[in-house]
């Protein structure tokens, strides 16, 4: 098994871009977001995405803002324990683990 010292970055987000085309597989409105975290944007930016071309009150964007973030913390069956679930099979399959990506 190869050391974190020996995998490059471009190899590690390699694994990580095909790691999430699998999650997008399973559950493509979650990897979607999961996409959107990893690039910097905020659970508000989701819910504006999400909501654009609606007419939306500020209580609206409110709820969908904090939906977005509860489901995607959520420490049983959040997105990010969704896909750290599937990264972590993902890299079984190629013979490494989540500590080869850290």
């Amino acid at each position: 098994m190869k050391t974190p010292d020996e995998l490059p970055s471009t190899e590690r987000s390699i694994l990580i871009n095909e790691a999430l085309l699998v999650f997008a597989a399973i559950t493509p409105v979650e990897a979607r977001r999961f996409w959107m975290w990893l690039n910097g944007q905020t659970y508000h930016d989701m819910a504006v995405k999400e909501l654009t071309g609606s007419n939306v009150s500020r209580e609206e964007l409110d709820s969908k803002e904090n939906s977005i973030e509860k489901q995607f913390t959520c420490a049983v069956d959040g997105t990010i324990t969704k896909f750290r679930i599937v990264l972590e099979r993902y890299l079984k399959m190629k013979s490494l683990s989540i500590q080869n990506i850290l």
